[in-house]
């Protein structure tokens, strides 16, 4: 009784959410027909589409499972990102290649990929956190272990290169007309660089306060045929690595991701600049994109015990192991 009271809540939020994406589209649709491109109306109404997809999708990866948004994900970047060169191909051009029935369409398909890219960087780290490993130890320089607060440093570090690369092209006005594409892989790469370093960095917090960025141990030797889960190598010192922060802060990192990575991508066109230059948008998204990347990092046990309940016991009655040997 319980489980179905859970699945209608889920139901009745998903399908409100799906009507409100319904007539914000709509709605857009409607703002074109009547008011100029990059319009203070306009862009408002295109905000309206993001936000409420970007709060759907969020709410989907709890609502179903991973498996399924992966397809569905796979399914809108592919489309996601052949939409965004027919657009940028007809305008770059400056002729009318496709109907506009086509167009609303293709802006239904991009504005719908870019909404879901947040949450899957979300299962993207909840699927490494599974598969790879939980604390980075497979990971080895010689007789040396990296720990995640180093490649939190290093993915911090090549962020800095990557920004100064989109502020001299952004100074070209080459790079916001034809090729346009470039400066977007820039900005997306220096992005998941700032996202994910945060990530890595505030997962491992304590080893990046003490500095402790390399590690001189021995390798683990693993039998054939074994089923070695990455948990059987916690130690006692790894405890720390395995508490709950007070606070339940990974709602907000989740909603400061898909802020942030709307910020980025669509600067003026999502924040009209009547509030905001479009500098200062994308240059918030990225603080911002540190931010989520960090509080995701410090509450990760919890996203973990939602999406991997099984493994999360698992993890549980080793700890208690250690915590209390017999």
């Amino acid at each position: 009784m319980r489980r179905s009271i859970k699945i209608a809540v889920k139901l009745v939020v998903l399908l409100s959410f799906l009507t409100l994406i319904f007539f914000s589209f709509l709605d857009y649709f409607l703002s074109k027909q009547i008011y100029f491109p990059n319009s203070l109306e306009l862009i408002l109404s295109k905000a309206n589409i993001l936000i409420s997809s970007s709060f759907f999708f969020l709410i989907l990866i709890f609502a179903i499972k991973i498996k399924i948004y992966r397809i569905m994900f796979l399914f809108f970047v592919i489309f996601g990102v052949l939409a965004w060169n027919l657009l940028h191909l007809q305008n770059t051009l400056g002729l009318k290649l496709f109907p506009g029935s086509l167009i609303n369409f293709l802006e239904i398909i991009f504005y719908l990929s870019v909404a879901m890219v947040a949450p899957g960087i979300v299962l993207f780290i909840i699927h490494y956190i599974r598969k790879i490993s939980v604390k980075f130890e497979g990971n080895f320089i010689g007789k040396y272990h990296l720990h995640e607060s180093f490649l939190g440093i290093i993915l911090l570090g090549l962020s800095i290169p990557f920004y100064i690369i989109r502020f001299n092209m952004i100074q070209f006005e080459i790079f916001w007309r034809e090729y346009k594409l470039y400066l977007a892989i820039i900005m997306i790469f220096l992005y998941f660089f700032i996202y994910f370093g945060s990530f890595f960095a505030f997962r491992d917090f304590r080893d990046l306060t003490q500095l402790n960025f390399l590690e001189k141990v021995n390798k683990p030797i693993e039998k054939k045929g074994s089923t070695r889960s990455a948990f059987n190598s916690i130690t006692k010192d790894d405890l720390h690595f395995f508490k709950h922060p007070k606070l339940n802060i990974f709602p907000f990192g989740l909603l400061l991701t898909s802020i942030s990575f709307l910020m980025v991508i669509y600067g003026n066109d999502f924040i009209p600049k009547e509030f905001l230059t479009h500098e200062f948008v994308v240059n918030l998204g990225y603080l911002l994109s540190f931010f989520a990347g960090g509080l995701i990092g410090i509450d990760w046990l919890r996203i973990f015990k939602i999406f991997y309940p099984s493994h999360y016991k698992e993890l549980k009655r080793k700890i208690n192991e250690i915590s209390n040997p017999i």
